[in-house]
């Protein structure tokens, strides 16, 4: 966004009407990612005053909002995080003043209705080249689902790679087992790689089954859903050398897992041939 079309949604935000019992409009600029920064100067507005926080300014920022002027409208300019609410100074007077963004990470958290907080921003910008195509960010927003916290929204992108609706870890394994099991031919796990989502992916597995391997394997990662699913069934004497592969913790999960797809394969494969 240009600082032109930044003065211009500014302008309008402070000409619009005041809730109720307002007698003026404070709006925060929250821009730490400094994007803007180097053109605040060119930010002139038509009813209200700029000031901008510099990291130690906020005691006469606060004096001035809530003494000195309490009629006058201010945008304030914040660069700053805070790592504790307790060293935020102005935190009471954001708390009924108004937020503008205007960097690209808002903009496109805005247009996938993402909540906007630090932890889903954090994870909106490891996501970057992923969100950064419109096709892509519609993926997201039309799924059934909309994330609401990063763990969620680590799961809706590997979904939407996947070309799934339901961010689903079972849904999404099956989509990677199914574009096969060697790591640089499979085109999934490649865009996985290619967004920075390989790592989320390896959690997931690593939550759900137990395969928690260094090194990245699909075949090891088959054989270890497939031995640890046959314990449920098989007698541990059959097993015996194989315990690297199996992790009793996990399974539940991976008999579900193996019985879930060869049942829906089964159930397809009829749907298909009648």
């Amino acid at each position: 966004m240009d600082t032109d079309k930044v003065i211009q949604d500014l302008n309008r935000r402070f000409a619009a009407p005041l809730p109720e019992f307002y007698q003026r409009r404070i709006i925060f600029w929250y821009d730490e990612d400094k994007e803007f920064e180097d053109k605040l100067d060119e930010v002139v507005l038509e009813n209200a005053k700029v000031v901008a926080l510099t990291g130690n300014n906020a005691f006469s920022v606060k004096k001035l909002l809530s003494v000195d002027d309490l009629t006058t409208n201010y945008l304030i300019y914040s660069p700053l995080a805070y790592n504790r609410p307790d060293d935020n100074w102005l935190l009471d007077i954001e708390l009924y003043s108004e937020e503008f963004r205007a960097d690209l990470i808002s903009i496109w958290m805005d247009e996938m209705g993402l909540a906007s907080n630090p932890a889903m921003r954090k994870q909106v910008k490891n996501y970057r080249a992923y969100f950064n195509a419109k096709d892509r960010r519609l993926k997201i927003s039309t799924q059934n689902k909309v994330p609401t916290t990063p763990a969620q929204l680590h799961m809706a992108v590997m979904a939407a790679i996947c070309g799934l609706k339901d961010a689903q870890p079972n849904q999404i394994l099956r989509s990677v087992f199914r574009a096969g099991l060697d790591l640089h031919h499979n085109a999934v796990y490649q865009d996985f790689v290619k967004y920075h989502a390989d790592g989320a992916f390896w959690a997931m597995v690593r939550q759900g089954c137990g395969f928690a391997e260094e090194e990245p394997d699909l075949g090891r990662l088959a054989i270890h859903l497939l031995l640890t699913a046959v314990t449920r069934t098989m007698r541990q004497e059959y097993l015996a050398g194989l315990d690297e592969f199996i992790s009793m913790p996990h399974q539940a999960y991976c008999y579900d897992f193996i019985s879930e797809w060869l049942h829906s394969d089964k159930v397809n494969s009829g749907e298909a041939g009648r």
